[in-house]
């Protein structure tokens, strides 16, 4: 069944449950949406239709076809949602250069042949790291599963190549450097000579503070909405609504003390960009034009990166050693130097395994408790 003639019986079934035909409105089956309210009402779009159904012999072959139809359309949508809109995007952009690199090479992409995807990693393999080579056999392997077709990445040819690759790339991954808390008051005390307006420092000095003593990914930094925050006694409680780690969307809460300093305190720092910029509802961090003039939409994650380069450059350190991560590396690190142990920054960082933690506290203790320091050099 057809789009349109999904919607012709959906209009005709509503119509009869209503008595009215002049009543009767198109429904948008199986639309994919990324507002959460779009998708409530694309669900009671759905029952609405399985409800009329009941009014048709249960035996019908209308009715029969359009329930598997909007079933089929109910799977689809709900599929759009297995994985983050970040991760689409990069799915998308690694499928697309699979198969752009196939039609080049006189090759199929779909379905590809184990020769064909070892072939690319070959050529991929020269320039990518293993992460982002990692990303594109998923993509591959997906778009293949989708498409009801064995990926070639699961060969045994092809998983033989992968782990001499993986061997031959072993060097370790260039990691972008912590920013370190004593770093972040340095920074903090520079913006006002970085020359930008009133409503840009509140804004940053807010940014970078919350996502420092927050822990927070660029993705989370930016989704912050005004309902997300609320006071306590000891300082403030973000809800996180949705996180790399939190896929299911069963949110969690991060507390932030009030600090002792009114320059660096983070509950102080947002509090006046709250109000500076008039947030009642809606995004937190919101691009500021030249003008000094603060837009009614949220930031991208890249522009969370674009700061922190920014601040850091200004206050005299290589910002192309520094990204968005590296606040979030820098209060695990700070905490690793403070002495805090693995379970408290764990809390704060909400890691879900100690691997990565423990790297964090070893750069941060690589001089505590050093034996050459106590050798008498």
């Amino acid at each position: 069944m057809t789009p349109v003639h999904l919607q012709t019986y959906t209009a005709a079934f509503r119509a009869k449950s209503l008595k009215d035909p002049g009543e009767v409105q198109p429904l948008k089956i199986g639309k994919p949406s990324n507002d959460v309210n779009d998708s409530l009402v694309d669900r009671l779009e759905h029952s609405s239709v399985l409800n009329a159904l009941s009014l048709e012999p249960s035996g019908s072959s209308a009715a029969i076809e359009l329930r598997r139809a909007a079933l089929e359309s109910e799977i689809a949508e709900l599929r759009t949602h297995s994985l983050s809109a970040n991760s689409q995007r990069g799915y998308a952009a690694d499928w697309r250069n699979f198969s752009d690199w196939c039609a080049l090479e006189g090759r199929e992409a779909l379905p590809a042949s184990a020769e064909t995807a070892s072939l690319y990693m070959v050529d991929r393999s020269a320039r990518l790291q293993n992460a982002s080579l990692t990303r594109a056999i998923a993509a591959i392997s997906r778009q293949h599963r989708e498409a009801g077709f064995q990926s070639p990445t699961r060969e045994g040819s092809f998983r033989q190549l992968l782990a001499g690759i993986r061997r031959k790339n072993r060097a370790p991954q260039e990691a972008k450097q912590a920013l370190l808390v004593q770093d972040l008051f340095e920074i903090l005390r520079q913006i006002p000579g970085l020359g930008k307006s009133e409503a840009v420092e509140h804004r940053d000095r807010a940014l970078l503070v919350i996502g420092f003593c927050g822990a927070l990914r660029r993705s989370e930094l930016v989704n912050l909405d005004a309902e997300d925050i609320r006071s306590a006694p000891e300082g403030i409680i973000l809800t996180l609504r949705w996180s790399k780690t939190d896929q299911s969307a069963d949110g969690v809460e991060i507390g932030i003390p009030k600090g002792r300093k009114p320059a660096t305190c983070p509950v102080t720092l947002l509090r006046a960009w709250i109000e500076y910029a008039k947030i009642n509802t809606g995004p937190i961090f919101r691009p500021v034009q030249q003008n000094g003039k603060i837009l009614d939409r949220r930031l991208t994650d890249t522009s969370v990166a674009l700061i922190v380069k920014r601040h850091v450059g200004h206050a005299g350190f290589a910002a192309e050693d520094f990204s968005g991560h590296s606040l979030r590396a820098g209060l695990a690190t700070s905490a690793a130097e403070a002495g805090q142990n693995e379970r408290e920054i764990m809390k704060q960082t909400r890691h879900k395994s100690e691997k990565m933690v423990r790297r964090y506290i070893r750069k941060g203790s690589l001089f505590q408790g050093n034996v050459v320091g106590e050798l008498g050099f």
